[in-house]
């Protein structure tokens, strides 16, 4: 743990280590926190990842603001596993720092909250130098106070700030409200699955979380991505089931798995985390299916809401809308027709070493036009739905 005085009043404890549970019970105390920042999600074993747990606590020792970032030392290879002695000589230009859902403070006082974020930037920058990051980023939490200072403070500091949405289902409605404002595109898709023997369980054994991970591989060459030993995800995915904090959801016709939904869940918030699919034609209705099973399930546990996750948002020019069309307005429509309200999140990026970036992202292509003409020329598989 090292440990100095802020620039004021705050004192800094910053560890590659942390006590798991005291971690996750403080972080409990701020109704923004989600599962990104637990130290569990943040501990899975990865040998290009090192983790980093930030405290600032004033002189009192209450813990003002608390953050897990992520320090990524060599970049993975998505396409061909030829590349990866390729991909880890680039990787050397430098690492990558990024955290999910932070930083945590916890104050309501807008000045407070700035000082304690300027404790935070200011700690970013020490990182960068200790850990030789080429770029750092993050993203805030939806619903979180982000004002116009806030984000000022960012700017001050050299980060560019992207927006983006979310769209959220509060949980303290009756699941009948709920229900009403699905959209009716999705309530046709249930309706079909059902028609079509699309039945949904919840995991209950190690051998469906090996079905699950090998159903990813599969979803991944979808993508142009190839993964390699699904088997070793298992063990620290089952661990996370039993403690609470993700939730598994599959979709089977005729006794074969044709999609899968992995939920976080901490604090009061379930979201999508993952989803998997075998990309047949049935499997268009897996989803749906999947999600409002996913839904029911945390109004039934008591959870406080339900978080489709974000998406990109156009930008505005022909060039960008091309892409974004091309990306995401269809996920952005899925999200959408579950009747969940949008709010709004940011991402913040700082590059410290532009020319080194800039290097990397040149010798990086090999890797992204394989992984896109894979992807171009991916054949859907010829399973037809069943009538």
């Amino acid at each position: 743990m090292k440990n100095y005085e802020g620039v004021k009043k705050y004192k800094i404890e910053i560890s590659d280590e942390i006590n798991a549970q005291e971690w996750d019970n403080n972080l409990k105390q701020n109704k923004h926190s989600t599962y990104l920042q637990t130290a569990e999600y943040i501990l899975k074993n990865d040998s290009r990842k090192t983790p980093i747990f930030i405290y600032i606590k004033n002189q009192s020792g209450e813990i003002k603001g608390q953050l897990a970032m992520t320090i990524i030392s060599s970049h993975p290879v998505y396409s061909t596993k030829k590349l990866n002695k390729y991909m880890k000589i680039i990787s050397k230009i430098g690492n990558r720092g990024t955290w999910v859902g932070g930083p945590i403070i916890n104050s309501d006082n807008e000045k407070e909250r700035n000082e304690i974020l300027n404790e935070f930037l200011n700690i970013f920058d020490k990182i960068s130098s200790n850990y030789n990051l080429m770029i750092i980023d993050g993203y805030s939490n939806a619903q979180e106070n982000i004002t116009k200072d806030y984000k000022n403070n960012f700017e001050k500091f050299g980060y560019t700030i992207k927006k983006l949405v979310t769209f959220r289902i509060e949980l303290n409605d009756s699941i009948e409200e709920i229900w009403k404002r699905v959209a009716k595109s999705a309530k046709n898709d249930i309706t079909r699955a059902q028609r079509r023997f699309v039945t949904v369980k919840e995991l209950e054994n190690k051998d469906e979380l090996l079905e699950y991970e090998i159903l990813g591989k599969n979803w991944a060459k979808t993508k142009g991505i190839q993964v390699y030993n699904p088997e070793s995800l298992v063990e620290q995915d089952w661990k996370d089931h039993l403690s609470g904090l993700q939730k598994y959801f599959f979709a089977f016709q005729d006794g074969k798995m044709i999609s899968g939904l992995r939920v976080g869940c901490f604090n009061g918030i379930a979201f999508t985390d993952q989803v998997k699919s075998s990309y047949t034609k049935i499997s268009s209705l897996g989803g749906p299916v999947l999600t409002w099973s996913a839904i029911k399930w945390a109004k039934t546990k008591g959870e406080r809401i339900y978080d489709f996750s974000g998406v990109a948002l156009p930008k505005g020019d022909d060039t960008y809308d091309k892409k974004f069309q091309e990306q995401w307005k269809g996920l952005t429509n899925y999200k959408k027709k579950w009747g969940g309200t949008e709010y709004t999140y940011f991402q913040f990026i700082k590059v410290n070493k532009k020319l080194s970036y800039k290097i990397y992202r040149i010798l990086s292509k090999p890797d992204y036009i394989i992984r896109n003409w894979k992807k171009n020329h991916f054949k859907r598989p010829k399973t037809e739905e069943s009538n």
